[in-house]
């Protein structure tokens, strides 16, 4: 078609056409009508034409014939739709009602077809699908494939069917469950009612146990009392060898200072020896030198680098004693640290010690308090028991009449058909 056409204007704005139109050197009287997406934009026409060009005569029919074409092409001419005449008529009003009567049969066939294609078969299949959810059935599906609103109504049925199918098996689900819930209640009250029995026969057993335990405690208070002031005592013992200890340390610090004061002064004295000895040896040099004038000045200087020498030795002897010494002393040091610090852990344990037991002490108090409160509720405990026991039997017989009602409302929803089953 061309775009300059009347035709193509009206269907690209929605609107139908109806006029005449020259197709390949042909006159045609045609109809266009326009195809409409979702969005009311025109994607396509149907068309629909009857060929003029030729026509001079037209007979009336008994018998028609011809083809049709939906979408595109158009009728046969008129002269070729009469096959045998009874007369004729050579006006161009007969031409235009055999056209338009032409026209409106091929659309109506049209509509009719489309109606049936697009609308009969979805809105069968509805139908039948509402039948069987009627029945009960929620196990089928209706297949969708598109997205008019014809579509929407099958969308919406299909989603009638998932949710009652989905509510109709959680009611199942929680039916079975209800139903298991109500037998395992039923056992219960029985095994309950047996332990009822059995618990009120203990709790006389409890009580004169309760008196003996409050007995025990008694007696465990007291013995919390004499270890708290124990421990008091201890932690007293405890905290006087610490102060001990560390006056041991601060001696013993003063020890390895004064020792160490004492190497220095060995130190010294070898560095005289050293000093002497050299001194000694320069004289014997000198007296060599004034031959026997100085001879006995050279037996002087021999005696004296001896005397240094063994001055020497024993300054030598007597630091490494002092550094024996020192080294002891700093061992026993460290000992009287490692001392010194245990006796603070020892102290702060007996101090810990002082305090758990006095918090024992008045735990025991709290306890023997607490024992007579619990004497006096196992009495109200087993009045309780009594009560409990009918209770017992009355939840009996509500539980027989539930699951009564539970199997009943079980059977009414087996009624309905899932996919599962």
């Amino acid at each position: 078609m061309d775009r300059s056409h009347p035709a193509y204007v009206c269907n690209r704005a929605g609107r139908p056409y109806f006029g005449y139109a020259v197709l390949a050197g042909r006159k045609f009287v045609v109809d266009y009508r326009p195809i409409l997406d979702r969005n009311s934009q025109a994607i396509g026409c149907f068309a629909v034409g009857v060929d003029v060009s030729n026509v001079r005569t037209l007979t009336l029919a008994q018998k028609l014939g011809g083809g049709v074409t939906i979408g595109t092409v158009a009728l046969l001419a008129a002269r070729d739709l009469v096959e045998a005449g009874l007369g004729y008529m050579q006006t161009p009003a007969a031409v235009q009602w055999v056209s338009c009567f032409g026209i409106s049969a091929l659309i109506g066939l049209a509509v009719h077809t489309a109606i049936e294609r697009y609308a009969g078969g979805p809105l069968r299949e509805a139908a039948e699908s509402a039948r069987r959810l009627a029945s009960g059935d929620l196990s089928t599906q209706i297949p969708v494939r598109r997205g008019d609103e014809i579509g929407g109504i099958l969308e919406a049925q299909n989603g009638v069917n998932i949710g009652l199918a989905t509510l109709i098996g959680q009611v199942r689900e929680s039916t079975s469950n209800l139903t298991s819930a109500v037998a395992e209640i039923a056992a219960g009250n029985t095994n309950l009612s047996i332990r009822t029995d059995a618990q009120a026969s203990s709790l006389e057993q409890t009580a004169a146990a309760m008196e003996e335990l409050t007995s025990t405690v008694r007696n465990n208070a007291e013995n919390a009392r004499q270890a708290f002031t124990s421990a008091q005592s201890a932690s007293q013992l405890a905290n006087d060898g610490s102060a001990l200890m560390e006056r041991a340390v601060g001696t013993m610090g003063e020890i390895r200072e004064a020792s160490h004061r004492m190497s220095d002064i060995v130190s010294m004295i070898e560095g005289i020896a050293f000093q002497t000895n050299i001194l000694a040896l320069n004289a014997a040099v000198e007296a060599a030198r004034a031959g026997a004038e100085g001879r006995g000045f050279a037996v002087v200087a021999q005696e004296v680098r001896m005397l240094a020498k063994r001055s020497a030795d024993a300054a030598h002897d007597i630091r490494d004693l002092i550094s024996k010494v020192v080294g002891r002393i700093d061992t026993g040091g460290h000992l009287v640290d490692q001392t010194g610090q245990n006796m603070s852990q020892i102290a702060a344990s007996i101090q810990h010690v002082t305090h758990v037991t006095a918090e024992i002490s008045r735990a025991s108090d709290e306890q023997s308090v607490g024992i007579e409160q619990v004497n006096h509720a196992i009495g109200s405990l087993d009045e309780m028991t009594q009560q409990n026991a009918v209770l017992v039997q009355q939840a009996a017989i509500a539980s027989g009449n539930m699951q009564l009602q539970t199997r009943a409302l079980e059977s009414a929803v087996k009624a309905f058909k899932l996919a599962a089953d």
